[in-house]
């Protein structure tokens, strides 16, 4: 969880996300102050799996979409949530996309 955290806080995406932990949960959302339970990404780490699980929870009753991977994939897998949802702009440089 620690490098993907450091991964995070160090890509272009930093700046537009607010997080914190909840437990054993990084909790990410859009804006400084945001509801647990709306419109968030939910990233959990089983140490005993090595596996992540990210979640997106649109609203208190509406869980919209999970993932898991491994570690190797955590970052790739925010990344697509990221743009599938639409919360920051794809970064680009010299009009080609920036890939991890």
């Amino acid at each position: 969880m620690l490098k993907f955290v450091h991964d995070v806080a160090m890509s272009d995406y930093a700046d537009v996300l607010y997080a914190t932990t909840s437990l054993n949960r990084l909790v990410i959302g859009r804006t400084p102050e945001f509801e647990f339970t709306k419109d968030v990404i939910s990233v959990e780490y089983f140490s005993h799996t090595q596996l992540f699980r990210f979640e997106y929870f649109e609203s208190v009753n509406r869980h919209d979409w999970s993932q898991e991977c491994g570690p190797a994939d955590a970052y790739g897998i925010l990344v697509k949530l990221l743009r599938l949802k639409r919360w920051c702009p794809v970064p680009r440089v010299g009009g080609r996309e920036l890939s991890r």
